[in-house]
């Protein structure tokens, strides 16, 4: 089943010492070798904003640390993004955060066999 990689999931394959590490790699690692894996350029403004944000403010404290704004429409510009390339399912921790979009489908990495 294909699926977007929702930036959280991307996030936390980059954290060795965050509980969820491991099980990001695992769910990455397996969908990309089935081809079932895709990202967005909305992944790409995510990641940069989170990296480059100050730890103390839930970021990676990645220089530049000038990014102190987040963006707040990340999960609907995904979906657009998802529904404009036919996609239905995004792999993401935040399943409840995605749930409001009724034409997407969650799969949590824990789920990936």
């Amino acid at each position: 089943m294909p699926a977007l990689a929702d930036s959280n999931v991307i996030l936390r394959s980059l954290q060795r010492a965050h509980p969820m590490h491991v099980e990001a790699c695992r769910a990455i690692r397996i969908l990309r070798r089935r081809g079932e894996l895709f990202i967005a350029p909305q992944n790409i403004v995510e990641l940069w904003v989170a990296a480059t944000r100050p730890v103390a403010q839930n970021g990676l404290g990645v220089r530049p640390q000038a990014a102190n704004v987040y963006l707040k429409a990340h999960d609907a510009r995904l979906v657009a993004s998802m529904l404009v390339h036919g996609l239905d399912t995004v792999l993401t921790f935040n399943v409840d955060d995605i749930n409001r979009y009724t034409a997407i489908t969650t799969l949590h990495p824990g789920s990936v066999k």
